[in-house]
């Protein structure tokens, strides 16, 4: 099974999903327990650019969409048509559609973070040539994308090891490398930029929630630091767990941080930790294939208020099977499942 990617907001979940090679924004409604192309034309045939939920092949490779405030914003690019990143944004049921701001071929946008709202902020890379052509020079800097006016400034020119991870307090935090450390940084809205006092090994595996991040060091100790009090704290996995062939971070949900285990005999199973009580808990309910057969740990695609979006199957065309559960039938291992009507 793969990863979900898309993004949800209150009422539903947002994605891009290929049809015979060609793309569409999909919308699954949670009241309605419905899968629809995001499309708000009556009768529309969603074959050509007049419906803002179709993608054509010819101009977009690659895209996503994200939930920013009461607005959508679509990336899209096609690097085999020449095409660079394009960022619009539309109503979140699809109408209104805008083209935001408009990349060169020299420029890739990455990280971007929601910040209040109103704004994107995104760490700009950047390639250009001396007279010669053949000498390239690259440069990184944080940039501010207004969602209202298309209004794109540049903050704070940064190191190209410099990356966004999150927001908090008001600030921007990014992480750098320096001296083979992850080092973080917050940066205020107007390009200030404070170093903070903690430090990890780049070889250690880490995940980063609104708060905090968890880092999983050699002994499988989780150090966790808070961005808002600069406390660090220790998780402690089960004893168990330290004979295990690896262990990865699969996600953040319910106050909870979900975990891959892959076993020595070669199966996988799933835990999840409380962040509070330090209480540990396996995850049962796993994705089937057509047979029947397990495939892997069951994988969440988006959290509502007493509930869990989740694909059942094996997320291909063929065997995809999405399903709202409650988080009560999902913590006590039944498969209760609410399909989703594709």
């Amino acid at each position: 099974m793969k990863t979900i990617v898309g993004s949800s907001s209150e009422s539903g979940f947002y994605e891009i999903k290929s049809v015979q090679a060609e793309h569409y924004i999909y919308y699954t409604d949670y009241s309605s327990q419905q899968q629809v192309i995001l499309c708000p034309i009556p009768n529309c045939q969603h074959n050509d650019s007049s419906c803002p939920g179709f993608l054509p092949s010819d101009s977009v490779d690659y895209a996503g969409i994200f939930v920013c405030g009461n607005k959508l914003v679509l990336s899209s690019s096609a690097p085999s048509h020449q095409i660079p990143v394009a960022l619009y944004s539309m109503d979140l049921d699809g109408s209104n559609k805008k083209l935001l701001h408009q990349f060169s071929a020299s420029e890739t946008p990455q990280d971007p973070v929601l910040f209040d709202g109103q704004a994107i902020y995104y760490v700009l890379s950047k390639v250009t040539y001396a007279t010669d052509g053949k000498s390239p020079t690259y440069s990184s800097s944080l940039y501010k994308l207004d969602l209202l006016s298309g209004q794109n400034d540049e903050i704070l020119l940064l190191s190209s090891q410099d990356s966004i991870i999150g927001t908090v307090g008001g600030n921007i935090v990014l992480k750098s490398i320096i001296s083979n450390q992850y080092n973080l940084y917050v940066v205020s809205p107007d390009g200030k930029k404070k170093l903070l006092d903690f430090t990890w090994s780049t070889n250690y595996p880490y995940y980063v929630t609104d708060n905090e991040i968890y880092i999983m060091s050699d002994d499988l100790d989780i150090q966790c630091y808070n961005y808002l009090d600069k406390e660090v704290s220790t998780i402690f996995l089960p004893d168990e767990l330290h004979s295990a062939k690896g262990i990865t971070f699969d996600g953040f949900w319910d106050e909870k941080l979900f975990f891959i285990v892959f076993e020595s005999d070669n199966s996988i199973k799933e835990i999840a930790v409380d962040v509070t009580s330090n209480e540990t808990k396996d995850i049962s309910l796993c994705g089937l294939d057509s047979s029947g057969q397990r495939k892997r740990p069951i994988c969440i695609a988006a959290e509502f208020a007493d509930s869990f979006l989740v694909e059942t199957g094996t997320i291909d065309d063929s065997q995809s099977q999405r399903a709202l559960i409650s988080k009560d039938d999902f913590w006590a291992g039944n498969p209760n499942y609410n399909y989703i009507k594709k």
